[in-house]
């Protein structure tokens, strides 16, 4: 991924038409007179820019002839926890809702109890025992108004 080099590209982000009719690409129909859609700067800008955006956000450096920046891209963000704004929590703590946010998966889960044993004294020296307890596992969908954003 990089941003278009050749000789011909503009040195700054010319500032965009206004909005049209939004549509479909066409490859056009000579026969009923229906032009084939042009693929004008605008569109073009867009594109490149929204993919530079993942780029940086991820800390990739657009590089030419590299062809699976985006795909990095997004695997790095997404492990992070950044594309699904995970935060993690193996003690306790307190969950911070970020700006925008309006709903939340919230999953629990707590480790199961030891059992516990005796060995009884007398003729039969009887063994007893108490099972352990199962852990658990919660999960719920709130929304923000649940988790005070």
């Amino acid at each position: 991924m990089h941003r278009i080099d050749n000789a011909t590209a503009a040195a700054t982000l010319p500032t965009a038409d206004s909005a049209g009719t939004p549509g479909y690409w066409t490859k056009g129909n000579p026969g009923t007179g229906t032009p084939a859609t042009v693929m004008d700067q605008d569109w073009f800008n867009a594109v490149q820019e929204e993919f530079i955006a993942v780029l940086a956000a991820a800390g990739v450096t657009p590089t030419k002839g590299d062809y699976d920046q985006l795909l990095t891209s997004l695997n790095t963000m997404y492990r992070a926890g950044r594309l699904l704004n995970v935060q993690v929590f193996t003690a306790n703590g307190t969950y911070t809702p970020t700006a925008g946010m309006k709903k939340a998966i919230m999953r629990v889960q707590g480790g199961g109890g030891a059992g516990g044993g005796a060995t009884g004294a007398g003729a039969g020296n009887i063994s007893l025992g108490a099972p352990g307890l199962s852990g658990s596992y919660a999960e719920g969908l709130f929304t923000d108004a649940d988790v005070g954003a």
